[in-house]
Parts: C-alpha cells; sequence; structure tokens
C-alpha cells in the first residue's frame, strides 16, 4: 500500500479493525528479536545453494521499527528479502533466522515496498518511495549475490505522478509494476527502461490512491493478476493484450478482511491458485478454466492481523507480518515483525 498521508487520512475517518486474539501458533520457535537492526551482521556472498537446514515455521525479524511490507524468497541462495517502510534498507534472512543487511536505504525517510526476485537473472527488484513526494517513485535492481545496485529507474520518465506500490518478474527479466494512485501499470525491461504497460478506467481509484495493489503472474507466464485494494477486487490482464482487462467474478466465501478498511494486499501464485493477503485475511483463489472466475475460500488465521504480502518459499506459503496500519497511523507496532508460513 502507498502514500501513507492519504491513508491516514482515510483510516481515520474509516477506522481500523483490531483484534485481542493471540497470534497463530506456527509450531517452530522464533529466533530472538534484537532490540534494533543495527546490530546486524554484515549480509555474506552465499554463492550456491547453501545448507542450513529446513525453513522455519515462523521467523521473527530483529529490529523495532523495520515494518517489513514487501518479501521476496531466492531458492538458489534459500534467502527471504524483505524491505522496511521506516527504513528503506533491504535486508536478508537465512534459513536458520540469521539477519543481515542486504542493501542499504538509498536515503534517509525512504520506502521500501514491493520485492521480486528474478532467480535466473540474480536479481533482485524493489519498489522504491522517496519521502518528498515532489521526488520520483523508483524501481531498483540489485545483484543477488552481492547487494550492489545494478540500476535505477525512475517512474517518473512514464509519468511525473506514478507511485511503484508492487511488482512480478516475468521470464524474459521484465517486471510489471502496480500503481494505486492511478489506473496505470507499468513494466521495467530488463535493463531498466520503463514504458506504460495498461491504462484503464478499470483500474481507477474509487478512494485515493487505494486502487490496484498486488501483482501476481500465472504460472504459464500468459496472465497478471491484479489486486485493487477498495472495494476489494480481483483483475485478470493478458500479457500479450492488456486492453482486454476483466474483473474476475468471484464466489465462495466473502473476498474481504475483518476490518472496516482491510483489502487485498499482496498476491502469489501458490499451487495452482491464487492467493490474497489482506492486514487480517488470507484467501485462496482456485480460478476457473479461463481464469475470469474464481472460487473463494478463507485460510483461518486464529486472530493473526498486521499481513502485507507474500511469497513461495520452497513450496511452501510465507506472509510478512509488517504492521502496515501502525506504521501509517503513527501507532505502536504489534511486535515482533514477522515472516510466517500458513498452512492452508
Amino acid at each position: 500500500m502507498k502514500s501513507a498521508w492519504v491513508l491516514s487520512s482515510v483510516l481515520v475517518v474509516v477506522g481500523c479493525g483490531t483484534t485481542d486474539e493471540p497470534p497463530v501458533d506456527m509450531g517452530a520457535p522464533a529466533m530472538d528479536m534484537a532490540a534494533s537492526s543495527g546490530d546486524m551482521d554484515t549480509l555474506p556472498d552465499l554463492g550456491a545453494r547453501p545448507d542450513m537446514g529446513t525453513l522455519r515455521d515462523e521467523y521473527a525479524l530483529e529490529g523495532d521499527r523495520l515494518h517489513p511490507e514487501g518479501i521476496a524468497f531466492d531458492g538458489t541462495s534459500r534467502r527471504f528479502f524483505f524491505g522496511s517502510l521506516s527504513e528503506g534498507t533491504l535486508f536478508a534472512l537465512a534459513p536458520d533466522g540469521t539477519q543481515s543487511v542486504f542493501a542499504e536505504s538509498p536515503g534517509e525517510g525512504t520506502s521500501t515496498f514491493g520485492l521480486a526476485v528474478d532467480e535466473t537473472r540474480r536479481v533482485l527488484w524493489a519498489c522504491s518511495q522517496p519521502p518528498d513526494a515532489a521526488d520520483s517513485d523508483a524501481v531498483r535492481r540489485y545483484d543477488l549475490s552481492s547487494g550492489a545496485l545494478i540500476g535505477t529507474t525512475a517512474l517518473a520518465d512514464v509519468a511525473a505522478d506514478a507511485q511503484c506500490n508492487d511488482l512480478v518478474a516475468d521470464a524474459s527479466g521484465a517486471v510489471y509494476v502496480t500503481d494505486p494512485a492511478s489506473p496505470r501499470l507499468y513494466r521495467v525491461g530488463p535493463e531498466g527502461a520503463a514504458s506504460l504497460f495498461l491504462e484503464d478506467d478499470a483500474l481507477v481509484p474509487t478512494v485515493p490512491s487505494l486502487g490496484a495493489n498486488g501483482i501476481a503472474l500465472s504460472d504459464d507466464g500468459v496472465t497478471l493478476f491484479v489486486a485493487y485494494f477498495s472495494p476489494a477486487a480481483l483483475f485478470r490482464v493478458p500479457v500479450l493484450a492488456p486492453e482486454r482487462i476483466t474483473t474476475i467474478a468471484l464466489d465462495g466465501d466473502a473476498f474481504e478482511g475483518l476490518s472496516p478498511l482491510s483489502g487485498p494486499d499482496g498476491l502469489a501464485m501458490h499451487r495452482g491458485a491464487l492467493v490474497a493477503v489482506f492486514d487480517d485475511a488470507v484467501h485462496r483463489v482456485t480460478l476457473g478454466p479461463d481464469a475470469t472466475t474464481g472460487t473463494v475460500r478463507s485460510v483461518p488465521l486464529g486472530g493473526l492481523s498486521g499481513l502485507s504480502t507474500a511469497a513461495v518459499a520452497e513450496g511452501e506459503l510465507y506472509v510478512s507480518k509488517s504492521e502496515v496500519f501502525a506504521f501509517v497511523l503513527g501507532r505502536e507496532p504489534e511486535l515482533p515483525f514477522q515472516i510466517l508460513r500458513i498452512a492452508e
């Protein structure tokens, strides 16, 4: 989700649901939490796939101001990657729970949102929002082994008011980017050239900056799926014919969150289904043959909230507990921030 100042004003009016229920017991013990992210080691270059044990069901993240909105997983190095809304820093997390700085923040006050891994080309993509609204949101590319910045693409080169919320990589090495403040999607090529991929009235935000949010790509690479935050909806976008964007007709469980303003944030393809992550809900959407319809099944969470995005790691679905609403409202987050396996 984007534009904290706009979202904050909306939330103050609408309100945000809370829960006193304990988080889901994921089974495995969590790592100890340090007082701040400054105590972490420098990231080693892991190179080939390391043997650091099986992935845990639950990771408690170091740092009490992280707000890790976006997460991604690299199957080669077996590391999770996550950003920070408050710092803009990128972090890596090994299977044994070792947390390291992957790349320093581009500047004070920068926020990092969605992430995407290109395992073939060894690239980590990241959405970056500067603190000054007059500056351009950017898509950054990092070397997956060293954390070195490869390049920065300013989305203002495509549209002056462009925002970068989430992104997904395709087999060609390009990424597709959502903009919650406009009816546009962008494409950034493997070398960093940005272009307008789609502009359609279907994506016009009905609430300022709460339009297109999460994005995912079908397993065969021919269809993009876009989560629309408010009112909650899913869109189908053919990669080769984006002008044929359609709303996915949903049945089954209600496609909604528990709180008054909890829309779909992250999207992920998992075991042939589309998974949508809300602040306080996770829904598994089984798509019809042409992906224009879908049946929704709510995944029990036992009162877990503060969620944002998802990543598939070694066949399992993980979500980030990032406390985004606490961040935009200036409230104290419910600690620790976590990466959790969701049992479906």
